[in-house]
């Protein structure tokens, strides 16, 4: 699972930052790049969940909720805010 996690991450922002940096630039890129580097917090967060199955389900719940919260609000940022731009400068 990590490294399909990871090699997502590595194509989504290899290819969209890479796109807006060309198109608008660094700076009014990145309110974007903010939300791409939420990957780092997601794959932190799925590395803490499958170490603390280990440890016992009351902290595995935890790191699972968290993770569940924090893959719908980056979802939600990718969907109503990246994707849009994206799609606007093709």
């Amino acid at each position: 699972m990590r490294e399909t996690l990871s090699q997502h991450i590595i194509d989504e922002e290899g290819i969209l930052l890479k796109f807006l940096i060309d198109k608008i630039g660094k700076e009014a890129s990145e309110p974007y790049i903010k939300i791409l580097q939420d990957h780092l917090k997601i794959m932190k967060l799925v590395e803490q969940s499958v170490e603390s199955t280990y440890t016992g389900w009351t902290e595995t719940e935890n790191d699972l909720n968290t993770l569940k919260e924090t893959l719908a609000e980056h979802h939600k940022q990718e969907e109503d805010v990246l994707y849009p731009k994206v799609i606007s400068l093709l």
